[in-house]
């Protein structure tokens, strides 16, 4: 084990006011730094046995008493960063949490920094790097999709995954190594046809992996969404409606949505960026010409496009120029207003969407059939399927990249004679590029950047 140089501590229960927060001590003197603080019936913490947990009473440096508390005992290596650990659970008040923390501190310890006790976990080698990634990824989870595909990351099922890869690569580095640094020995020539067979092995499963990154970007930052229509179709009521609250002001004056206005929501297991936007129309005001640009600019950027026409009105030009913008893009035609006598004809916006649908933002009607061929139209199954892993993070996908061009040299270099020293120098360069998706071969700059996105208390 990794021995840090001092005892850090957090409170790392969220920023609201609960019924329960909790500080966490880490480090060598964890359990003497929480014994100035916290008095119980079992006596010293350091002599409890670990995962075990003591009721007792958080005193200041008068004894006076603070607050009831639970002590959650963790004797290294068996804890979350493999060093002792003591979690203090109190009650949730923030101004009483910050208090214990600050007695805390005062007894030793030091504030963690964002990401320091996932950090000391890597380092003390509880967890890879692509695990300790997938703790971030867990806490940001906004979908079951998103939050099961985090877990399966932190159960190390990449890391494995990875790790077995590695040690292909190594061993059939290690038998050219052989030949190559030991002439006088009866070594065999390696089998270049047999080394070529497994490093094309290792190359596809770099490619496979690297084939979920597209899904796996979508599920992690959800599918870019706008709303185009003209003015006045109800665009911005939809917003509110698949949105659950008023994110976008309503009024029966054409022309009220001025900028682009971003929501991220979640239908079912579809995670979407969804943008309200400018009515697009022969725009008369400067600030209205403004805005229409804006909406055409994230049309054109836009994954998928929701075209929103008034159900209650016939068809006009300024509804194709809405069919214009679906033009080489996926997108859905919603016909709005279902609860008023309908005079838009679908036959003539047949030819420019796949999918049809009648909804009412208003009274909600049609929304679980808008939602379905949202799903339809993103994907023809679901973004992850079960036992699957998707890369969700570009660090490792740049990693992977990096491993496959690698191998792909390493075979046109056996291939083409070249020497075995150059067939080494690949094949070790494809094991660098993989070990920086576990940490295995990452720097301290590296590490430092990735734990400094985390929160404190992680």
């Amino acid at each position: 084990m990794r021995v840090m140089e001092r005892t850090i501590a957090a409170i790392i229960t969220g920023p609201c006011t609960g019924a329960v927060g909790v500080i966490r001590l880490s480090g060598e003197d964890a359990f003497d730094i929480a014994d100035r603080v916290f008095s119980g019936s079992c006596g010293p913490l350091a002599k409890q046995k670990s995962h075990t947990v003591h009721y007792g009473v958080i005193r200041d440096k008068d004894g006076q008493r603070i607050d009831d508390c639970l002590a959650t005992v963790f004797v290294a290596p068996r804890s979350y960063t493999g060093e002792n650990v003591v979690e203090l659970a109190c009650h949730g008040g923030r101004y009483l949490l910050q208090t214990i923390l600050s007695l805390v501190i005062a007894a030793g310890a030091r504030e963690a920094q964002p990401g320091e006790f996932t950090k000391r976990a890597f380092l003390n080698g509880r967890m890879d790097l692509s695990q300790a990634e997938a703790v971030a990824d867990i806490v940001a989870a906004q979908g079951i999709l998103e939050a099961r595909n985090a877990a399966a990351h932190m159960e190390g099922a990449l890391g494995q995954r990875i790790a077995e890869l590695i040690d292909a690569l190594l061993t059939e580095n290690a038998a050219i190594l052989a030949y190559v640094d030991y002439p006088d020995e009866d070594i065999d020539e390696p089998d270049l046809k047999a080394i070529c067979g497994a490093l094309e092995r290792v190359r596809a499963e770099c490619a496979a992996l690297l084939a979920t990154c597209e899904r796996g970007r979508v599920l992690k930052e959800g599918v870019r969404c706008a709303l185009a229509g003209k003015p006045n179709t109800g665009k911005s009521s939809l917003m509110n409606r698949l949105a659950g609250e008023e994110r976008s002001i309503v009024t029966d004056e054409a022309g009220t949505t001025r900028d682009v206005v971003e929501e991220v929501l979640v239908l079912g297991d579809v995670k979407l960026r969804l943008m309200d936007t400018a009515g697009i129309r022969q725009a008369f005001s400067q600030a209205e010409r403004i805005g229409v640009e804006r909406a055409r600019r994230a049309a054109e950027k836009a994954e998928l496009l929701l075209c929103v026409f008034d159900g209650s009105s016939p068809a006009d030009d300024s509804d194709r120029l809405i069919m214009e913008l679906a033009e080489k893009k996926t997108a859905i035609a919603v016909i709005n207003k279902s609860d008023l006598p309908q005079r838009f004809c679908e036959d003539g916006i047949k030819g420019c969407f796949a999918q049809t649908v009648r909804v009412s933002a208003l009274i909600g009607e049609g929304m679980e059939n808008l939602c379905e061929s949202i799903r339809r139209a993103l994907f023809s199954d679901a973004p992850a399927t079960d036992g699957e892993t998707l890369v969700t993070s570009a660090r490792q996908r740049d990693a992977l990249q990096k491993a496959a061009d690698a191998l792909s040299r390493a075979m046109v270099s056996a291939r083409s004679g070249l020497s075995l020293d150059v067939l080494s120098f690949d094949i070790a360069e494809a094991v660098g590029a993989l070990g920086l998706m576990t940490g295995r071969t990452v720097s301290e700059e590296t590490v430092n950047k990735i734990f400094s996105r985390f929160c404190v208390g992680k």
